[in-house]
């Protein structure tokens, strides 16, 4: 039988596998498929989203989650490798993993009160 946390590690490591793009899609919250842009705050669907390095590659940035946001193809095109809002982003996108990581350990907590009560 596999144990909670192995189920749990196990997940979190399919990530590893992904492409940035699908890790910044996968992190993102949809409304029904509809994604916001974190620069110009209008909705678009995923097609039309780009995977954006807060920090850019070219400048040591990595494909980790904390350094992907999703962004519109304008803005992706119109930041190039500008990192003058890399910081704020950082901090942004670093604050919303944190939440969803909350209300995720959330959900298992009271999923698993249910189950065993």
């Amino acid at each position: 039988m596999v144990k909670f946390k192995e189920l749990l590690d196990m997940v979190n490591g399919m990530d590893a596998e992904l492409s940035y793009r699908e890790k910044a899609l996968r992190e993102a919250s949809s409304n029904n498929g509809w994604y916001k842009c974190s620069k110009c705050g209008k909705s678009f669907r995923a097609k039309d989203m780009d995977a954006d390095h807060i920090t850019p590659r070219s400048r040591g940035g990595g494909n980790e989650k904390a350094n992907l946001q999703l962004i519109c193809k304008h803005c992706n095109r119109s930041k190039g490798a500008d990192m003058s809002d890399t910081a704020a982003d950082l901090v942004k996108n670093i604050t919303a993993q944190a939440k969803r990581r909350r209300d995720v350990e959330k959900t298992q907590r009271d999923f698993l009160k249910k189950s065993f009560n």
